[in-house]
């Protein structure tokens, strides 16, 4: 299973506009995949250690939210310490960082910023 979960996060990453509607709370990002497909990465204060969720129940990220405060959440969880390949933190980190992005519109700025060069 390990394996097909590193491709599902790579396909992800290869397919960033699918990554929608991302908050935040405290150190994890909550985020949509294909508009149906709830997730939660979190920042690890180690970074060889990441945390990904998947919430089957959620229909929304603020749903998610709510969802977690629950003691009796459903949800299936990855960590890249024990996947243990080096793929795995590579790829955790990369789908962070883009999840982070989205979050703060990084998109739009960057493709701003180099729309200057192209003048």
């Amino acid at each position: 299973m390990s394996n097909r979960i590193i491709q599902a996060i790579n396909a992800m990453i290869m397919n960033p506009e699918n990554i929608t509607n991302v908050t935040k709370h405290e150190n994890e990002y909550i985020f949509c995949y294909k508009g149906k497909y709830i997730w939660r990465i979190l920042e690890p204060e180690s970074p060889s250690n990441y945390d990904l969720y998947f919430y089957p129940d959620a229909e929304t990220t603020s749903e998610c939210q709510q969802l977690m405060e629950w003691p009796n959440v459903n949800f299936v969880r990855y960590n890249s310490k024990e996947i243990g390949t080096p793929e795995a933190k590579s790829s955790m980190a990369e789908l962070a960082t883009i999840v982070r992005e989205k979050l703060f519109g990084m998109d739009e700025v960057i493709d701003d910023i180099i729309s200057d060069a192209l003048l």
